[in-house]
């Protein structure tokens, strides 16, 4: 089980189902599930539709993420790898990802702003 939430539910579910995303963001543990066990292991459910529509941006990133964070609680799915809505605090790459990262880097121009 996997949670997550959109205010534009069209936009996520394509970002799932192109080939290339998927192959460009690798590092994501529900696009591996994904490419690994294939889409008929998975199905797709709406737990709530929120109405946004007199809400402003803020309004309804928060109210999006709140309600995300109460199904992460109640549900505890075992594909979300972060346990706190919109935030990656407590969340550490591995060594092996950390040292990825870091050659792949090796003379790229850094900028300071």
């Amino acid at each position: 089980m996997y949670v997550g939430s959109s205010n534009n539910l069209f936009k996520r579910l394509k970002t799932y189902y192109t080939i290339n995303y998927l192959e460009i963001n690798k590092s994501m543990y529900i696009y591996n599930a994904l490419r690994n066990y294939g889409y008929l292991a998975f199905s797709f459910s709406i737990f709530e539709y929120l109405d946004l529509s007199n809400l402003s941006k803020d309004g309804a990133k928060i109210l999006i993420l709140g309600q995300e964070q109460y199904f992460l609680d109640l549900l505890n799915p075992d594909f979300n790898i972060l346990k706190f809505a919109g935030n990656s605090l407590g969340f550490e790459h591995s060594e092996e990802l950390l040292a990825k990262i870091s050659e792949a880097k090796i003379g790229e121009k850094s900028y300071v702003w």
